[in-house]
């Protein structure tokens, strides 16, 4: 048999040339036509046969590949591990961040506790101190009021006007000592006061994710 024409040396005639796109097409007949011809219309055949399995089969392999890389990179999976780690470490740091004014404030309403009730117990002894001195200047009063032979023929009494005076010095000095620290606390509650004013303030104002 001769193969020069399968090999290209004489196309096929334009009847029997293979159409790319569409469906497969084939001769209306064969017969009647020289061997050459009939091989070179085989040959089309079998390339555009090949042709639409090639055309089946390369979109299912790239699809197989696709699914395979994401099955073997788990880089999905790991990214969507990261943002629920990065997550849950953010509402952990904000959920620390809420607790430690929480506790500032216990801290600061304990120690506001503490100077008031110390308040209570300076000006509790300030009035006891108040109502003894106001006896100390009545007996001091009633005792310049007798007459100083009385007094001088009574040194019992002369004895006890000076301790009396004594002890209102005392007295008098240990209430300046004890007005002094209580403006002094009174100073300093006003300032965890206001302290925590500022931090409800900010503790309001922050906001909540």
């Amino acid at each position: 048999m001769d193969w020069r024409p399968v090999l290209g040396v004489s196309p096929p005639p334009p009847a029997l040339r293979p159409v790319l796109p569409g469906r497969l097409r084939f001769p209306a007949t064969l017969y009647g036509t020289s061997g050459s011809e009939n091989v070179c219309v085989c040959v089309c055949v079998c390339v555009l046969v090949v042709q639409k399995i090639f055309s089946f089969i390369i979109p299912i392999t790239v699809h197989l590949s696709v699914f395979r890389s994401v099955l073997d990179s788990p880089s999905r999976l790991d990214e969507e591990h990261q943002l629920i780690a990065q997550y849950a470490a953010r509402l952990a740091a904000e959920s620390a961040n809420s607790l430690h004014p929480m506790s500032d404030l216990g801290f600061s309403f304990d120690a506001t506790k503490q100077q008031r009730q110390l308040i209570a117990e300076l000006e509790n002894k300030n009035r006891e101190m108040l109502q003894e001195i106001q006896r100390l200047r009545a007996e001091h009063e009633q005792a310049s009021q007798r007459t100083p032979e009385k007094a001088q023929q009574n040194p019992a009494l002369l004895a006890e006007l000076r301790h009396l005076r004594q002890r209102k010095d005392e007295l008098e000095q240990r209430m300046s000592a004890l007005q002094g620290s209580r403006r002094e606390l009174v100073v300093q509650l006003e300032g965890l006061m206001r302290l925590l004013e500022v931090r409800g303030y900010h503790h309001c104002r922050t906001p909540r994710i």
